[in-house]
């Protein structure tokens, strides 16, 4: 539960950062935006093939495929905000 807050706490500092910061540090909010687009589906290969592996319960494991499906929507949606907040930023020339 605590990484699920701290992920959309920095996913909302991120945000603020590619809308506010990004004349300023261009290269490191690429960076940032990059890094929230590679990480997330890494993070989630590596819950599949490694956490739940060796410590889930096997009975569990269609919720833990659904709950994974919904959050990867879910990502996919957040990863469209920072595009377009990214895509505004460059397109304006600020």
């Amino acid at each position: 539960m605590f990484s699920g807050i701290l992920a959309l706490v920095l996913f909302g500092v991120t945000a603020i950062f590619l809308y506010c910061g990004h004349e300023k540090y261009s290269g490191l909010s690429l960076l940032a935006g990059a890094a929230w687009t590679i990480a997330v589906p890494i993070y989630f290969f590596y819950e599949h093939e490694y956490i739940f592996f060796y410590n889930g319960d096997p009975s569990q494991y269609d919720q833990f495929k659904r709950v994974q499906d919904l959050a990867a929507k879910i990502w996919a949606g957040a990863i469209a905000v920072l595009g377009a907040i990214l895509a505004l930023k460059l397109s304006n020339g600020s």
